[in-house]
């Protein structure tokens, strides 16, 4: 249901640019042919309905794509926690029964040790950007509305952390409440510092700009100095922080001369 809505700008305004990260640049159109590739790929290498399709890295476009064309399949996103420990990692992969590991280079150490047997783990930046075959096309029938699109772990606060399925049309609305909310537009900016493993990264002002048809300016991970140059050079229209990261931002030296 997101990816109808990636697919209409990628057939309306297909060089509008949709993801910025570090110095590549992607637009809708090109959004739309790396989800369908990837698709594909997930298709071919046997990840079916149902499936668990986990992700374990800092902030990349290739989550992104992986997590669209997961959905475009039926399968499900699982993002992981890079903060948490190995075993903390394996008891999440155990229990979502994750069949794939994608995680990306810096990561590449923990996701072999924590991954359980029958969990293959691969290099999630293979989804990006070399990946997008031009004859690659989005798979048909979808999946029902009701379908899981997103399994995402809770804290675990009071005991074990626990899945929680949002499914594709919760995230859709998710999104339709957010660009009302935020009055987010084609016109609009959005740089995204929170991680994306995190509700509050993807669901908040991510997802939602994508759906939009904005640009979304990624950053890997939120430092002060590389929020500051982001904002300098993008200029975003709109971006999301929280409390923690107010308070490094305002204790930095680069607060005084910020320009946001």
């Amino acid at each position: 249901m997101i990816c109808r809505a990636i697919e209409g700008h990628a057939a309306h305004t297909p060089d509008a640019v949709a993801l910025r990260f570090e110095d590549a640049v992607i637009t809708y159109g090109g959004l739309l042919r790396h989800v369908a590739a990837a698709a594909q790929w997930l298709q071919e290498m046997g990840i079916d309905h149902g499936d668990r399709v986990a992700f374990l890295g800092h902030n990349h476009p290739s989550q992104l794509v992986l997590l669209l064309a997961s959905a475009q399949i039926g399968a499900l996103h699982v993002p992981l926690n890079w903060r948490l420990a190995v075993p903390e990692l394996a008891a999440i992969l155990e229990d979502s029964e994750a069949v794939v590991l994608f995680a990306t280079p810096e990561m590449q150490h923990l996701a072999h040790r924590a991954a359980p047997e029958g969990c293959e783990v691969l290099e999630a930046t293979a989804a990006w950007p070399g990946l997008a075959r031009e004859e690659a096309v989005l798979p048909r029938p979808l999946p029902e509305p009701g379908d899981g699109m997103l399994l995402v772990y809770t804290s675990g606060t009071t005991g074990q952390p626990k899945g929680a399925l949002i499914d594709r049309q919760g995230l859709l609305f998710n999104a339709l409440n957010a660009r009302h909310m935020f009055g987010l537009g084609a016109a609009d900016r959005v740089l995204t510092v929170l991680p994306l493993f995190h509700v509050g990264g993807l669901n908040i002002q991510t997802l939602p700009a994508l759906v939009a048809g904005a640009e979304v300016v990624l950053l890997p991970r939120f430092d002060p100095a590389g929020f500051f140059a982001a904002c300098a050079t993008h200029r975003p229209t709109l971006t999301l922080v929280v409390p923690a990261v107010m308070r490094a931002l305002l204790a930095d030296p680069g607060w005084a001369g910020a320009t946001l």
